[in-house]
């Protein structure tokens, strides 16, 4: 296992002026919060540019239910052309990411950071689109997502494909942890060698509660 050396940092508090923030960000790549019904489109479109198959949607709604976060699309024309997936992480969901528990399938509630709660971490699930111009704006729209609402949040993403594999290396993510029958986790930004102790973390709430 290849742990990353960093320092200690703050929660981050998922807090109401975020959802406006959100929006005008993705407008800006011509992108947008999923709908509840596109779900099963989204799925579809990643089964068909990567070689593996998407979480199911069932996981996909329910993970974008408890976030209000998790899955953005890049619409042209009224057509999906692109995604963004993502899951903001509560301390015990970035504490299971970082001892492998947490694959993606098998997420929990108590793991997923919903609006108003204190997030700890963030995992980049997936993203992908069907032209150049789409994967370009989406990776913007990315980038641009964590250096305005969540500035030195550590940020964490699997090795599924070459390709994913070197764009994250492109974005500067180190190898984080490494077991067996798993694609590796990287990630990048200002995280310790542990997660918060219980006692910092609930000092961590009270400052931005």
């Amino acid at each position: 296992m290849n742990m990353v050396k960093g320092h200690q940092y703050n929660l981050i508090a998922r807090h109401p002026e975020e959802s406006n923030k959100l929006n005008k960000i993705l407008a800006a790549h011509q992108m947008r919060r999923v709908h509840a019904q596109e779900i099963p489109l989204v799925r579809s479109l990643a089964a068909d540019l990567f070689d593996f198959e998407p979480a199911p949607v069932e996981v996909l709604a329910k993970v974008e239910r408890w976030s209000h976060l998790s899955l953005l699309v890049r619409v042209i024309d009224r057509e999906i052309t692109g995604f963004l997936a993502v899951i903001p992480l509560t301390r015990e969901g970035h504490r299971a990411l970082r001892s492998g528990k947490l694959t993606g399938a098998n997420i929990q509630k108590s793991w997923v950071a919903s609006q108003g709660a204190p997030l700890e971490a963030g995992l980049l699930w997936g993203m992908g689109g069907k032209t150049v111009r789409d994967q370009t704006s989406i990776v913007s729209s990315l980038l641009s997502l964590w250096n305005n609402l969540y500035p030195g949040m550590p940020t964490y993403s699997r090795a599924a494909t070459r390709h994913g594999l070197r764009l994250m290396k492109r974005m500067g993510y180190e190898l984080v942890l490494s077991l067996p029958n798993q694609p590796d986790l990287w990630g990048k930004g200002a995280f310790p060698e542990q997660t918060m102790s219980k006692a910092e973390y609930q000092a961590s709430k009270k400052k931005v509660a």
